[in-house]
């Protein structure tokens, strides 16, 4: 579990040299749109919450984009005062820099993909390509394996 701001300079700091490259050349602090749904994505966004007010100068806003009903990300975005937008959103373009992407289930469409000048964030919680797709955590535990991990995928406009 994610207890500080730290966890999310892990997460943006610890990404590949292009990357935080091209992350840095527009400079922090980022206007994140977090899209999610469950337990699991809720760390990642008490995590990036959490950096907003810091200090660390990484995370300006986040807002979220959730599906309908009382999901775990949704209680976490009211309890927290956080924007929460329904899916499919309708956002201007040029409102944020860098998306993130956990456990949210939907297809993210190329258009609203190219919305991010900096690229999306995947956190998928497995060493892909183990165990893609849905409930990788479930086969993790059914299967018995010793080891895991997370994974964070990039995602980036016209790709």
């Amino acid at each position: 579990m994610w207890r500080s701001g730290r966890a999310a300079g892990a997460l943006l700091g610890g990404l590949p040299g292009a990357l935080q490259r091209r992350l840095s050349s527009g400079g922090p602090p980022w206007r994140l749109l977090f899209f999610g749904t469950d337990q699991f994505a809720v760390e990642s966004l008490r995590a990036l919450t959490c950096s907003r007010s810091s200090g660390a100068g990484l995370v300006r806003s986040v807002e979220v984009v959730t599906l309908p009903g009382d999901v775990p990300v949704r209680r976490f975005a009211r309890q927290n005062r956080l924007t929460v937008h329904s899916w499919p959103p309708e956002l201007p373009g040029g409102r944020f820099d860098v998306g993130v992407v956990v456990s949210f289930g939907c297809l993210l469409q190329e258009s609203l993909i190219q919305q991010f000048p900096h690229g999306i964030l995947n956190v998928h919680p497995s060493l892909l390509p183990r165990w893609r797709g849905p409930a990788p955590i479930f086969h993790t535990i059914l299967q018995g394996d010793a080891v895991t991990g997370v994974t964070i995928i990039q995602i980036l406009p016209h790709r």
